[in-house]
């Protein structure tokens, strides 16, 4: 069964799913590739620097798939509402680059769900 980005992201917050990808990237890799190049934050906003830096993080590694990362649930703050989700990855798409949302406030835990991905 196909979920609506609503469901989905309901689903991510309830914790029925770990992360939802929005693979806004253009270029020659997938977002399905096994190692990412992923730059956590709250990207609120996201701005030029965190741009740069990903480029930059990504031409030192030389391989693997560059995505930021926001983590609905934080350690530190209230989860994210949907609706703040969805207003933070409208700037990702606007800029044409992959967002991972996912619900892991934790790097041991990002780590888990992406092995072997280098985080920036």
């Amino acid at each position: 069964r196909l979920f609506s980005e609503d469901e989905e992201l309901e689903q991510l917050l309830n914790g029925e799913i770990c992360f939802k990808v929005y693979p806004f990237s253009s270029g020659g890799q997938t977002s399905n590739a096994e190692r990412k190049i992923i730059l956590p934050g709250s990207f609120n906003p996201l701005h030029e620097g965190h741009i740069q830096l990903l480029e930059v993080a990504s031409s030192l590694l030389e391989s693997g798939y560059p995505c930021f990362e926001i983590s609905a649930i934080n350690a530190d703050k209230p989860p994210l509402t949907r609706s703040q989700i969805k207003e933070r990855v409208k700037q990702f798409e606007k800029v044409g680059k992959t967002v991972i949302i996912s619900n892991q406030p934790f790097f041991y835990k990002k780590a888990d769900l992406f092995p072997g991905s280098a985080f920036v």
